[in-house]
């Protein structure tokens, strides 16, 4: 089953856990595409309902967690690992979309790290 007409990436991060933990692993589970970023926070256990206290408080405990199919432990803890390691700052668009393309075979493989200033000079060129 494909999962998109048009080539997709995920971006993922640090501080991605519990739904931000789980989507990654069925993205590459589903062999969606690739994950692109930091390891997720490996936060995937949870707990449902909790017990009132006198005070007005409550307790709470971890009932609720995550096996893969393989029926081992998954994500906690662990977190998902990306394919592409890599940090993403708020103005990485342009290495993203190279990425893509050179996942894809569009465009040559890019060396070791741009600066803003390379990459600005690389779309340029591309165009």
């Amino acid at each position: 089953m494909k999962f998109s007409a048009r080539p997709v990436v995920m971006i993922i991060n640090e501080y991605a856990g519990s739904g931000g933990d789980l989507l990654p692993y069925i993205f590459r589970f589903r062999k969606a595409g690739p994950l692109i970023g930091k390891r997720t926070w490996g936060g995937l256990v949870g707990h449902h309902g909790s017990t009132r206290l006198i005070d007005g408080g409550f307790i709470s405990s971890p009932n609720l967690a995550f096996y893969s199919i393989e029926g081992v432990w998954g994500i906690e803890i662990v977190g998902v690992a990306p394919d592409i390691d890599m940090d993403i700052p708020a103005t990485s668009k342009w290495y993203l979309e190279r990425k893509r393309k050179e996942e894809f075979g569009n465009v040559q493989k890019i060396e070791g790290t741009l600066s803003i200033e390379d990459a600005i000079n690389s779309i340029s060129e591309d165009e």
